[in-house]
């Protein structure tokens, strides 16, 4: 099952959404504009409250809706989030979310958002892995762990200590 077939579709678009990013206009415009209690709104859109604090934070950022292809800049943050992805939750063809890619010092120019408010919800932050370095880090303490399954420990001593009640000592048992 694909992620964008988990989420209903948005206000009868043809595609599915899983990214948050997509609702930044409604957001705007109904918290912003309107003056809306976020939270209502976020969860009214199925928005958690990550998503909803991190897309209104870069919004009240720009002052206004950032363009699509900036938005999905801001998507390709997210580690295993693939070109495929953006354009099937943009609705736009691949070549469309390559471009934006290959764009990318540009868009961030053009309109600038910081780096790290570009990760919409705070679980992921500058700097972390990816899942292939995740991949790579678990099979590394994988082989050390089998490695050291096999390496007997030796004679290991248990120190015991019997209290004599004579000025106050500790004596090792078996001496």
């Amino acid at each position: 099952m694909r992620k964008r077939d988990m989420y209903a579709p948005v206000f009868g678009e043809e595609y599915a959404v899983y990214c948050p990013l997509l609702f930044a206009e409604q957001l705007y415009h109904r918290v912003i504009v309107n003056g809306e209690p976020p939270m209502m709104v976020g969860k009214s859109l199925g928005l958690g409250k990550a998503a909803t604090v991190g897309v209104l934070r870069i919004l009240r950022h720009c002052g206004k809706v950032p363009s699509r292809e900036r938005l999905a800049l801001v998507a390709m943050r997210v580690p295993d989030v693939t070109d495929e992805d953006i354009a099937d939750w943009f609705g736009e063809p691949i070549n469309w979310a390559r471009s934006v890619r290959r764009t990318a010092d540009a868009l961030r120019t053009e309109e600038f958002i910081p780096d790290w408010m570009e990760y919409v919800d705070d679980g992921y932050q500058p700097g972390d892995p990816s899942p292939e370095e995740i991949l790579a880090m678990a099979k590394e303490i994988r082989k050390r762990e089998d490695r050291m399954a096999n390496v007997s420990p030796g004679r290991v001593e248990i120190q015991s200590f019997q209290w004599t009640g004579w000025n106050y000592a500790a004596i090792p048992s078996g001496s």
